[in-house]
């Protein structure tokens, strides 16, 4: 099911909103099986591989030392930081045991990882968030590092590709005080 560009022409036309195509540039894997999602940012796998995930960072919820070390890094109280993660924990747990798409990219020779879910299978309704395409082809894919960001479930790290679109999630959380950035 294709969406034809003159039909997003004629919802731009009439004020709808359209939200940006983001093209998946590298090889797309899977589906594959989460097992967990590990701060600050890693995916384990039901085959067991680890991977880092690009362009975020988890607030620590296991490990009260890196989450002290986070908690002054980003002038955070440690109270109010702790109770962050554990929304934090609650928002990308949901993935556990849940089948996604897999965007690998090599940087200095480490891979970065990125999750992908189709686009009607996602739990998010920000209708502002880009979408993701592989090949030019539909149904489109959420990225879910965006969309954790943008619920302000993560920070941006300046790492890989979509380290741009990361920090435009980031400015909207915060500007809608989501998540991480709820006063």
């Amino acid at each position: 099911m294709k969406v034809k560009s003159s039909v997003l022409l004629g919802l731009a036309l009439f004020g709808v909103a359209v939200a940006q195509v983001v093209p998946i540039t590298g090889a797309v894997y899977g589906p594959v099986k989460v097992k967990e999602v590990l701060p600050p940012g890693l995916v384990v796998l039901e085959s067991g591989h680890r991977l880092v995930l690009g362009g975020l960072e988890l607030p620590h919820w296991g490990d009260e030392r890196y989450l002290q070390g986070q908690a002054k890094r980003r002038s955070y109280s440690l109270g109010t930081l702790r109770g962050r993660a554990q929304e934090a924990f609650a928002c990308v747990s949901t993935l556990n045991g849940q089948e996604v798409y897999l965007e690998l990219e090599e940087v200095g020779g480490n891979y970065l990882a990125y999750l992908y879910t189709p686009q009607l299978q996602s739990h998010e309704l920000l209708l502002d968030r880009p979408l993701f395409s592989y090949a030019g082809q539909s149904p489109y894919l959420d990225n879910l590092g965006y969309i954790w960001v943008r619920q302000g479930c993560a920070w941006a790290t300046p790492q890989g590709k979509y380290a741009s679109l990361f920090q435009e999630a980031q400015e909207k959380a915060k500007a809608d005080g989501r998540g991480l950035w709820r006063p």
